[in-house]
C-alpha cells in the first residue's frame, strides 16, 4: 500500500510539474541549460550538492554534508574567474550559489542565490527552494522564486525527477522532468534524460 501511495504522489507531482509547460525558457531564473553542465547527469539522478541547486529535494536525497565547488574556466574577462558556483548543504538542508560574468556594456556580473529546505524517505524525497539574485539583475531580468521538487526512486535501477519553480513578482514559470536508469544497480552506469520548459 504504502508503494502504491508513493507511485500515486510521484505521478501526481510530474502532472503538476508538466502543468507549468510552456514553451522557451527565459531568463526571469537561473539558466538550467547552461547551469546543469556543472554536473554529470541529471538532477534527480545524480542529486548530491551541485544537483539540488536545479531540483531542491536532492538536498534531502543525500546521504551525509556535502560541499561541491564548480568553475567555467572560459575567460571573459583575463586574470578572473568568471563563472563558478559553490553548494553546500546536507539532510534537508542547503544554500547555492552562482556566480556569471555577463557581456553586458561595462562587463558584469550576476549572483543567483537560493535557501532549501527538503525530507522525505528512502524512495521518495521532496524539497522546497527560495531563490533570488544580485548584481546587474536590470540588464538580465531575475525574479524572486520558490522551487518546488520530489525525486521518485521505487527501485534502485530507477530515478525519476521533477521541479517546478514560480516567480513571486513576474508569475513566470520554469519546470525541469528528468529521469535515470542504472542497469547495473549503481551509478557507474546511468542512462538519462531531461527536459526544462519554461515562460
Amino acid at each position: 500500500m504504502q508503494l502504491r501511495m508513493r507511485f500515486v504522489l510521484a505521478l501526481l507531482s510530474l502532472l503538476l510539474t508538466s502543468s507549468v509547460f510552456a514553451q522557451g525558457e527565459r531568463s526571469d531564473f537561473p539558466n538550467y541549460g547552461l547551469g546543469s553542465l556543472a554536473i554529470s547527469s541529471t538532477p534527480g539522478t545524480q542529486g548530491g550538492a551541485a544537483g539540488a541547486f536545479w531540483n531542491p529535494a536532492a538536498w534531502a536525497a543525500m546521504h551525509g554534508w556535502e560541499a561541491s565547488f564548480s568553475w567555467n574556466d572560459r575567460n571573459l574577462i583575463e586574470h578572473r574567474m568568471d563563472d563558478w558556483g559553490l553548494f553546500l548543504g546536507g539532510h534537508g538542508l542547503g544554500f547555492g550559489m552562482k556566480r556569471g560574468t555577463l557581456v553586458s556594456p561595462d562587463t558584469s556580473f550576476i549572483e543567483d542565490y537560493q535557501f532549501a529546505l527538503g525530507g522525505g524517505d528512502p524512495g521518495w524525497y521532496w524539497g522546497l527552494a527560495y531563490g533570488w539574485s544580485k548584481g546587474r539583475t536590470d540588464w538580465l531580468h531575475r525574479d524572486q522564486y520558490l522551487s518546488w521538487g520530489a525525486i521518485y526512486r521505487p527501485l534502485r535501477y530507477l530515478s525519476i525527477g521533477s521541479a517546478a519553480s514560480y516567480g513571486l513578482n513576474d508569475g513566470d514559470y520554469r519546470a525541469i522532468l528528468d529521469a535515470g536508469v542504472r542497469p547495473l544497480g549503481t551509478h557507474r552506469v546511468t542512462a538519462f534524460a531531461d527536459a526544462a520548459f519554461g515562460r
